[in-house]
């Protein structure tokens, strides 16, 4: 929810509706300033001239050539599919609501021997099972969802779509106005409006035990995987034998919708870890934001206070005209005396030159108000660490080496996204040395 409010806040919804409806019937102000928006692009920008490829090293004992040949192919993967543009998408995504998501999989469409595809996934279209590694090491499970018509998953699963449940506004001759149909947008599996279904696709990790026996004097190790625990005992209690236990995780892959199994699979996947991959901003125990999240406040009292004084304006006059019944001659000169008043030049026609009208200072421009809304924009600049010289905008700085000195400082403040994008793409580096092994013979 924090993150959906600050998509908003980046597009310029920042009101209320309550409170801006309470204004416009009030006919006062209700502007947006959106200081955001300049922030986020100005972070996306930087993000965007810092392209990293993936880089493979050999470690010990390692070859150089196998190295080389990965990141050839995975230069050519990244072109492919796009990745600098889809990376872009993902660190915008992280910035503005908190989190942005990696999908990976293999598309056999375009060719059959599978293409490798790294995208971006919609960042409100999965859920993590609880985690407080960024990494989702100590995640079990995660579900991610599309929408599909009824005639694609007829297309999909055949064998399954007519056991589907068809909710009442699917129905091709329904006759439900537009907003029963609105309401069908709260059952969960089903959208009335554009008639999809939900397609939930479950990734859970299974856990099981095995015991590899090992024998040191004769360098013999055994997967013994599928023995009994009584079998495995009395190998380990032979001289020079001893077992170690470890715990291996597979994928279970399950596909629902709207009452149905549609697939429940282990796949035979080259790595049994998760396909999608979160890129967070601020991530502690659990709990994710993006750099929206503490602008907030600050945003709604700048919007506030620009319209308070907006308001004012309108409201106030500069000055009081002081006139008596004997100052016009009669009330086509006083009328047009209001409106020749103010204007530079005119030529105003009075009964009697010694009594022309008076006029005083009028209520006072309340200056604190313009202190307050600046003194707000300032706080914007401070919270975000997005400061006028990342921005290249004039600053107060008095000299270039001051100016580089206050840019290297903002863009240090925001180092964390990067750490987190660089965390990211580790993992989808290690993905896809996976899959172009398993994609790709050997020669």
């Amino acid at each position: 929810k924090k993150a959906e409010e600050s998509f908003k806040f980046y597009k310029g919804d920042q009101w209320d509706k309550a409170t801006k409806q309470t204004l416009m019937e009030q006919k006062r102000a209700a502007l947006t300033i959106n200081h955001i928006e300049p922030v986020i692009n100005t972070l996306t920008g930087l993000e965007a001239q810092d392209k990293t490829d993936f880089e493979y090293l050999p470690i010990e004992g390692g070859d150089q050539a196998v190295a080389d040949l990965l990141n050839h192919i995975s230069k050519k993967i990244s072109e492919n599919t796009h990745l600098s543009e889809e990376e872009t998408e993902v660190f915008r995504d992280q910035v503005i609501g908190g989190r942005g998501v990696y999908n990976v999989y293999v598309d056999y469409d375009k060719d059959i021997r599978g293409r490798l595809i790294i995208e971006r996934y919609p960042w409100d279209q999965v859920v993590f099972g609880p985690h407080k590694k960024a990494d989702l090491s100590d995640c079990e499970y995660l579900v991610k969802w599309k929408w599909y018509s009824k005639d694609k998953i007829k297309t999909l699963w055949p064998e399954k779509a007519d056991k589907m449940i068809v909710l009442p506004g699917d129905a091709e001759s329904t006759t439900q106005t537009e907003e029963e149909s609105r309401t069908k947008l709260i059952e969960p599996m089903y959208d009335g409006i554009k008639k999809e279904y939900r397609v939930l696709e479950l990734w859970k990790k299974e856990f099981f035990k095995v015991y590899i026996l090992v024998n040191d004097e004769e360098s013999f190790v055994y997967n013994a995987g599928g023995w009994s625990d009584e079998d495995v005992e009395a190998v380990a209690n032979m001289r020079g034998f001893r077992k170690i236990r470890r715990t291996y995780t597979r994928i279970r892959i399950t596909q629902v919708t709207q009452g149905l199994l549609l697939s429940d699979e282990y796949p035979d996947l080259p790595v049994q870890e998760f396909h999608t991959i979160p890129q967070y901003a601020m991530f502690i125990d659990g709990d994710w934001w993006g750099k929206i999240e503490s602008l907030k406040d600050v945003q709604r009292e700048i919007n506030k206070r620009h319209s308070q004084l907006v308001d004012i304006v309108n409201r106030v006059s500069n000055f009081l005209k002081y006139y008596d019944s004997d100052t016009f001659e009669n009330t086509q000169d006083a009328d047009e005396y209001e409106r020749q008043a103010s204007v530079p030049g005119a030529v105003i026609k009075v009964k009697d030159i010694s009594k022309i009208p008076r006029s005083d200072d009028g209520i006072r421009f309340p200056s604190e108000m313009v202190q307050v809304y600046q003194l707000s924009a300032q706080k914007v600049r401070e919270i975000s660490l997005v400061n006028p010289e990342l921005m290249g905008q004039i600053s107060n700085a008095t000299s270039g080496q001051a100016m580089l000195q206050r840019k290297q400082a903002a863009i240090n403040g925001n180092e964390f996204l990067t750490a987190s994008k660089k965390k990211s793409k580790r993992l989808l580096g290690q993905l896809v040395a996976a899959y172009i092994k398993d994609l790709y013979d050997r020669d």
